[in-house]
């Protein structure tokens, strides 16, 4: 091993380590903001108890354009689905429960990894994973387009 290398490895294992505590915060975040917001008539997102006051509009496509991209209802379908609404989850969008489960097997993949009782996925692996994903959200949304909601 190179003086080179042996002062790359550790920097390599801490950001890692870094980015796993990050996908492990984020999709613990999802899951809580999930829980803690609630979806008002006419499909905009409040904090549960100050729906006086609804979020902003998250999609610029829909805002902008007035039409919706491959991810519109995502938010909506994973708050139906933290209340246990899985009608109304898959009304809003029909791949919410499939990205949900994403984020929730975040969790355990993410701790196992970081404590080292698990090899991280590779980065070929993690792609294809993104590849598929974002296949299956961009047929959906043609389907929709085609045949309808």
């Amino acid at each position: 091993m190179t003086i080179a290398e042996s002062t790359h490895a550790p920097t390599a294992a801490v950001s890692d380590a870094s980015r796993h505590w990050v996908m492990l915060g984020l999709a613990l975040g999802i899951i809580l903001a999930a829980a803690m917001l609630e979806v008002l008539p006419g499909e905009r997102v409040a904090v549960r108890g100050v729906s006086n006051f609804p979020l902003p509009q998250l999609c610029m496509s829909r805002a902008i354009f007035n039409l919706p991209c491959p991810g519109c209802g995502l938010t909506r379908s994973f708050i139906h689905l933290a209340h246990g609404q899985w009608q109304a989850a898959w009304h809003v969008h029909r791949l919410g429960w499939l990205l949900a489960a994403l984020v929730v097997v975040q969790m355990p993949y993410r701790a196992l990894v970081i404590t080292g009782q698990v090899r991280p996925l590779g980065a070929a692996a993690a792609q294809c994973l993104a590849f598929v994903v974002v296949g299956l959200l961009v047929v959906n949304w043609g389907l929709i387009y085609v045949f309808g909601g």
